[in-house]
């Protein structure tokens, strides 16, 4: 696992925090090749960190290093409630259904039934997700501890026999939002991330200043 951390300190007045302030953090998939990071992605509230004013606050924000897929079904609040999720391994994986086998079930692509976790939101190689059931809604997620499984990106409707081509990376990004629910989708437009798309890799260990500038702007470095 890997993680960053931020806090609010009431030591200066150039440094507190004027607002009570929630802090969401959201993934999108990395840009290939150096490409722009800004994709048809829409990232899911991972976790919303509620900051008092005025207030000398730590928080420690750890990422699970297991990315996954999973089935998903909205809510009539939106909300997209987790089905049946399975980690990424190398190659991809393909949603099957067979009565046989108990209904639907995914199988990694290369045909190995062993599944190969992932490292610090990222998977080496380049793989994809692939459809050989009816039309699903899919997600990409993170595993906790608990092999709970966290949508973080909506990927939308997956046809059958159709497949998302996934380069395997993650960046995190990291917003000042009112309103906002976990497991529901951001709606855009949204408010531009404090913190730009970074990938886990350059965040890890990070420690960040959140404050509240004396123009009124909220401030995260």
């Amino acid at each position: 696992m890997t993680g960053f951390s931020i806090r609010t300190l009431t030591s200066e007045r150039h440094t507190k925090l004027a607002r009570k302030t929630d802090v969401v953090v959201t993934f999108i998939r990395s840009p290939e090749n150096g490409n722009s990071v800004m994709n048809d992605d829409i990232p899911i509230p991972w976790k919303i960190l509620t900051f008092l004013a005025n207030s000398n606050t730590y928080r420690s924000i750890t990422i699970p290093s297991a990315i996954g897929v999973c089935t998903v079904k909205e809510k009539d609040s939106g909300v997209l409630s987790p089905q049946l999720g399975t980690t990424l391994s190398k190659g991809g994986v393909i949603l099957k259904f067979s009565e046989e086998a108990g209904g639907l079930y995914w199988e990694n692509a290369d045909g190995n039934t062993e599944e190969t976790a992932s490292t610090e939101g990222t998977i080496d190689g380049d793989f994809v997700i692939k459809n050989e059931y009816e039309e699903t809604k899919l997600a990409l997620c993170l595993f906790d501890d608990d092999d709970v499984c966290l949508p973080i990106v909506n990927l939308g409707e997956l046809p059958k026999d159709e497949e998302i081509k996934f380069n395997g990376k993650l960046s995190v990004q990291v917003h000042v939002m009112e309103n906002q629910i976990l497991g529901k989708p951001l709606t855009w437009p949204s408010t531009p991330p404090l913190v730009k798309p970074m990938a886990i890799a350059d965040i890890s260990k990070k420690s960040f200043k959140l404050y509240t500038e004396r123009n009124g702007t909220t401030i995260l470095k």
